[in-house]
C-alpha cells in the first residue's frame, strides 16, 4: 500500500521524491512527505494530495484514511 501510494504522489509533476508512512490505529492516516524542484509550489500539496486519494479510493479500504501531506523545495 505504502508504494503504491507513494507512486501515485511520485507522478504528480514537480515531485521528485516521496515518503509515505502509514500510521494510526484508531485514526488512520498516510503522512506523505515530498520534494520538489520548485521554490513555490502553489497547489502542488493539494494535487499530491487529490493523487493518493485518488489511489486510496481505489483501494477499498474497510476504513477511511486521512491524508496528510507535507510539500518542501530542495535546495540545490
Amino acid at each position: 500500500l505504502r508504494r503504491a501510494l507513494a507512486d501515485a504522489a511520485a507522478e504528480v509533476s514537480g515531485v521528485d521524491r516521496v515518503r509515505v508512512r502509514l500510521r494510526g490505529r484508531w485514526r488512520p492516516r498516510v503522512s506523505v512527505r515530498a520534494w520538489t524542484r520548485y521554490r513555490n509550489p502553489a497547489g502542488g500539496a493539494d494535487l499530491v494530495r487529490q493523487a493518493v486519494r485518488a489511489r486510496l479510493d481505489g483501494f477499498d479500504l474497510m476504513r477511511d484514511r486521512r491524508v496528510v501531506v507535507r510539500l518542501r523545495w530542495r535546495d540545490e
